[in-house]
Formats: C-alpha cells, sequence, structure tokens
C-alpha cells in the first residue's frame, strides 16, 4: 500500500510555539513502530509553503493508496443556511482555504484539522515525543499497518481538533494528547491495532472540557488504523 502523509503548520509572523511542536511530533510518530513505520521520503512537511505549492503537491494524492493530511495552526468556520458548516484554515497571515480545497482525493484520507472553528461574530510546552531507548528493540510495523487499513472501505475521514464555535489550546493541543494517549493505549488494544475513533476519543479525555475534538467516519464498519503494537511487528 503505497501512503503519503501532508502536514501543513500555519505560518504566521506571531508564531504559534505549538504548531512546530505539533508538526514534529507528527514526524516523530509517524516514523515510529507504533505511528505505523512511515518511511521518512512518505512524509511532506509543507509548512513553509504559499497555498499554490501546497496544492500543487496535493494534486498528487490521488496516486497514493492512503493520505493523511495534518493542518496545525490558525482557522476558523463558516456555517451555510442548511446548517452546514465547513472550516477554513489560514495557511499564512494573507493566505487562507477551505477545507474541501485540501482533499487529497486518494482513495482513502484522513484529514485532521488542529485549529479552532469559531464562528465569525461583530507556559512552557510539554514534549510528547516518542522517545525509543538506545537499548529498546526496533520494530517494524508497516505491514501491520497496511493490512488493517487494507480491510477498511475506502472514502474520507475528516477530524477536528475541536467543535464548531470554539478554541483551540496551543500549549496543551489535540495533536499532541493524540498522540500521547494512542502510545500507551495501543499496549492493550486486543488486536494490537488502534483505530482512529478510539485514538480521538483518548485525546478529548486528556484535554480541558471546553475543547472536544471531533470525528467524523462516515457510515463505515472498518476505520482506519492510528497506532500500532510495536511488537507486532518484525525486529529491525
Amino acid at each position: 500500500m503505497t501512503r503519503r502523509a501532508y502536514l501543513i503548520g500555519g505560518s504566521y509572523l506571531k508564531k504559534l510555539d505549538g504548531v512546530r511542536a505539533d508538526i514534529d511530533a507528527w514526524k516523530e510518530f509517524l516514523q515510529s513502530s507504533v505511528g505505523g513505520s512511515w518511511d521518512e521520503g512518505e512524509i511532506v512537511d509543507l509548512s513553509e509553503e504559499t497555498l499554490a505549492s501546497i496544492k500543487g503537491e496535493l494534486a498528487f494524492g490521488r496516486l497514493f493508496d492512503y493520505t493523511l493530511l495534518c493542518f496545525s495552526g490558525h482557522g476558523w468556520a463558516t456555517v451555510d443556511s442548511d446548517g452546514y458548516s465547513t472550516t477554513i484554515i489560514q495557511i499564512n497571515d494573507k493566505e487562507e482555504v477551505s477545507e474541501y480545497d485540501l482533499n487529497p482525493k486518494s482513495p482513502r484520507c484522513t484529514m485532521l484539522f488542529d485549529c479552532c472553528r469559531r464562528l465569525p461574530t461583530d507556559a512552557e510546552l510539554e514534549s510528547f515525543a516518542i522517545k525509543e531507548g538506545a537499548s529498546k528493540v526496533k520494530y517494524n510495523t508497516r505491514e501491520i499497518f497496511d493490512r488493517a487499513m487494507s480491510g477498511c472501505e475506502k472514502g474520507l475521514v475528516r477530524i477536528y481538533g475541536t467543535e464548531l464555535d470554539h478554541g483551540a489550546a496551543d500549549e496543551k493541543s489535540f495533536t499532541r494528547m493524540m498522540i500521547k494517549y494512542s502510545k500507551a493505549a495501543v499496549e492493550s488494544c486486543e488486536d494490537g491495532v488502534l483505530r482512529l475513533p478510539d485514538a480521538v476519543r483518548g485525546a478529548r479525555n486528556l484535554l480541558d472540557e471546553q475543547q472536544a475534538p471531533v470525528y467524523r467516519g462516515g457510515r463505515r464498519l472498518g476505520h482506519f488504523p492510528f497506532a500500532i503494537k510495536p511488537e507486532l511487528g518484525a525486529k529491525e
């Protein structure tokens, strides 16, 4: 199974320290055994790119079996006359884009938006990097991740770091809480695979009660994998 992860951290003159921490956490998690042993070359950091460059890169998304798009930064939302919401993300101080215009259009796709979703109206960072000690055995869980993904229906999954008309935390971000929770929780999963909705629910329990992430996986029976128990993989 071919994969591509697109990481987009909003780039602003008034920097958000948590954005860079989120992107770094994603890189480390995805390449770890827990994250599914992604190759470094499968992860594309688009944090410093213009909107045109980002869209150009995403145009190749349909060539991959599975894509993961993660945004961290500023955002807001709109609601149309029928009550349907759209999250608008701010790429930088001058450019913004609708969530729907960032769809990589791969057969299987997860889009995660860790940003505020407020409706328009008139500390020190804790590190949750996954560290595998020098003496710890390294496992490759790529095959396990691919097998779990192949058993799921194709389609698009959307995840939002907070519900509509709410703000997102920077110091204790949804992204890092999701990774922190998953690293521990996957050890107790019966089949050794932690799926996306469970990872989102677990992260919610680590956040302040004012922030409630949202999982939209559609009417599917098989939910995409997020974390793999390392020991299921082959030793490297």
